[in-house]
């Protein structure tokens, strides 16, 4: 995932083909983990200008130890709609550190969508947790 998201066409595509799966959502902003979510969030918030602006966000795993010493990290007020995204999700723990962090703030977790589902527990997690997931690809599709 990382040499697509960082193909200027790739990265292009894959934030056409993201704002079309959230277009629906009520959302104020979208964010995920370091590092893997970080190009995607970036890709997409500069996709959604003009048409519809959709800030971004990044949860550090841990932090930084000086500054603002922020898990959160980039654009995001308390209490927001939030969509999360992933590049490559195995069983959903990493980016539930996101909801976790998103949900001290306040915020309200709309979605998960990954770009790849690797189909090894994230999405069975996700509905026991309560939170709507989606993918836009499963590794079956790349065999």
């Amino acid at each position: 995932m990382k040499k697509t998201m960082f193909d200027p066409e790739g990265g292009a595509l894959l934030a056409d083909i993201l704002l079309d799966a959230i277009k629906g959502e009520d959302v104020e902003y979208i964010g995920g983990m370091e590092t893997g979510a970080i190009p995607i969030v970036g890709a997409l918030c500069a996709r959604s200008w003009p048409e519809r602006p959709i800030k971004g966000f990044f949860v550090r795993k841990e932090n930084k130890g000086h500054g603002t010493d922020q898990r959160i990290d980039g654009l995001l007020e308390r209490g927001s709609k939030v969509i999360l995204v992933e590049d490559v999700t195995t069983t959903g723990g990493s980016v539930m550190r996101a909801v976790e962090q998103a949900r001290q703030f306040g915020c309200t977790i709309l979605k998960v969508v990954s770009v790849v589902d690797r189909l090894e527990g994230a999405g069975e997690n996700f509905r026991a947790a309560g939170i709507k997931f989606e993918s836009l690809f499963t590794w079956r599709d790349f065999r």
